[in-house]
């Protein structure tokens, strides 16, 4: 799966998220950080978002019940 970081100023309650674009070679993975944050922080929100990953996190519904699981 191809993926991409993109670094950018986000709300600063907002720590990063991925989202997946299906294209038709292949799904792209895109993940986005919060370049207000320290480097320490974004490298904990990429690996937070890679467990979103392998969890098959992206398409569930109930987003506020995955995130109390991957806080845990």
């Amino acid at each position: 799966m191809d993926t991409n970081v993109i670094l950018t100023n986000l709300p600063c309650g907002v720590h990063g998220f991925t989202k997946i674009t299906a294209e038709p070679e292949g799904d792209f993975v895109t993940t986005i950080l919060n370049a207000r944050l320290t480097h320490e922080m974004n490298v904990d929100t990429y690996k937070h978002e890679i467990g979103h990953l392998q969890n098959d996190d992206i398409d569930k519904t109930d987003i506020d019940s995955v995130e109390t699981i991957r806080h845990q």
